[in-house]
């Protein structure tokens, strides 16, 4: 069997078990690039060669410096002086406030740990507000905030990662620079708070007639009285708070300016916070999200396989076949990969969508005589604007806690995903424009 068909053949099977998620995303990962690797598309040696990026070491390094803004309580004190301000006096105004502060967190840090910090945080508030704010009209808020606000740089999610991941492997590529994805995320990010904060405000209190649900109960297990359940930590303000908090700023410094490699950035960082007793070693790796660095690992093997076989120009030709061969329009084609990237991330992983058509839309931009960067950042944040449904990102999918049913994402998160898909399309080829190899 040619070499092309059978990398397609691996890639599609790894879509179908992506989607299915009966195995975890990780192994898929791995065993699809094992099965590159012994099928003979790709060197056994290139295999595991994900692991050794710099990209790799930047996540791991971010991941241990995340952990400790959250295992000192910054993150949590931060949350509680925001809370205690006159914004809890209105709901549509403290809906709004919890969604920037939770999409400015998650740009820099774990988008799923800023929800795992926001839920309780706005639990607590909920059980003093007398009924003046409710959980189910602020929990989906803040994860969606959180999902478009790790789409603003490098580090917040997994899934530009895996792009990055592709990218930088990829001979004639530029990678993402840390807050490019940010020229079109953070307008985004604030389109969907005022979304939220009104129309879909409004929705809420239209479609979502079920009880509202104690989130402080269902995360941290019944108390007897639950009144008494209030979230308190990070009140103590100590010094561990600003180192780990100086670090964060040390690095993203280091990111914009160039000042080393970004691997080194993050790795003195999290050697810094390690030392200072921020976060121990044995909970920094307990602590580490070893699926994101297995499945980053390995998506390079994927994409290293599909490109080497042919397989991804194979697909890139079948698709521009479709808009016009080599002389089809650019913002057409950007165009296209969004609604992609935003259709299926609704049903699938966002991180294994951008996996799986990162190296195809490389190959149109090559085919097309286009630097296909343009095309890459496009997908990534169409992956983010998919909130139509619970299932495409980690951050969203928590906010089930909240007593959401399906039916409530659609209601409510399809007009948005909607809108943001629209500004997306107009917004990245003025951000990014189509530059000629």
């Amino acid at each position: 069997m040619d070499s092309s068909v059978l990398s397609i053949i691996i890639i599609l099977i790894a879509i179908l078990s992506f989607g299915l998620e009966k195995i975890p995303l990780p192994m898929t990962a791995m065993l699809a690039s094992i099965l590159m690797g012994i099928s003979g598309i790709l060197p056994l040696s290139d295999v595991c060669s994900g692991f050794a990026s710099s990209n790799l070491m930047m996540v791991a390094g971010m991941i241990v410096i995340g952990n400790s803004i959250f295992e000192t309580g910054l993150a949590s004190w931060l949350g509680l002086r925001l809370t205690k301000s006159f914004i809890t006096r209105n709901e549509r105004g403290f809906l709004f406030a919890i969604m920037i502060f939770s999409s400015a967190l998650s740009a820099f840090l774990s988008n799923s740990a800023v929800v795992a910090v926001c839920i309780p945080i706005v639990g607590s508030i909920v059980l003093k507000a007398n009924g003046r704010i409710v959980n189910k009209h602020i929990i989906m808020g803040v994860g969606m905030a959180a999902a478009m606000g790790g789409a603003c740089t490098l580090v917040g999610s997994t899934a530009q990662l895996a792009a990055q991941q592709v990218l930088v492997s990829t001979p004639g590529c530029r990678p993402m620079g840390f807050f490019e994805l940010g020229k079109v995320c953070l307008p985004l990010c604030i389109i969907l708070a005022i979304y939220f904060s009104t129309i879909g405000y409004n929705l809420q209190k239209k479609y979502f007639t079920f009880p509202d649900v104690n989130v402080l109960a269902l995360s941290s297990g019944q108390l007897e009285d639950p009144k008494e359940q209030t979230i308190e930590n990070g009140e103590q303000f100590h010094y561990r708070m600003v180192i780990s908090g100086l670090v964060l700023c040390f690095c993203v410094v280091g990111f914009i300016s160039g000042l080393w490699d970004v691997s080194i950035i993050a790795l003195i960082g999290a050697a810094v916070v390690i030392v200072t007793g921020c976060i121990s070693f044995r909970k920094a790796m307990a602590t580490m999200d070893w699926n994101t660095v297995i499945l980053l690992g390995f998506v390079q093997g994927l994409a290293e396989g599909l490109d080497a076989s042919g397989g991804g120009r194979l697909i890139a030709d079948f698709i521009l076949g479709i808009f016009g061969g080599e002389n089809a329009s650019p913002s057409i084609l950007l165009i296209v990969g969004i609604l992609i990237s935003t259709v299926l991330t609704n049903f699938m992983s966002n991180t294994a969508v951008l996996a799986m058509i990162t190296p195809i839309f490389i190959n149109i931009g090559f085919a097309i005589g286009i630097h296909p960067e343009v095309f890459i950042l496009g997908c990534v944040i169409g992956g983010s604007t998919a909130l139509a449904t619970p299932i495409g990102t980690p951050c969203v999918t928590q906010t089930l806690v909240a007593g959401y049913r399906f039916k409530d994402y659609v209601l409510v998160g399809l007009p948005v995903t909607i809108l943001l898909t629209f500004v997306t399309c107009l917004l990245c080829p003025v951000m990014y424009g189509f530059h000629p190899l």
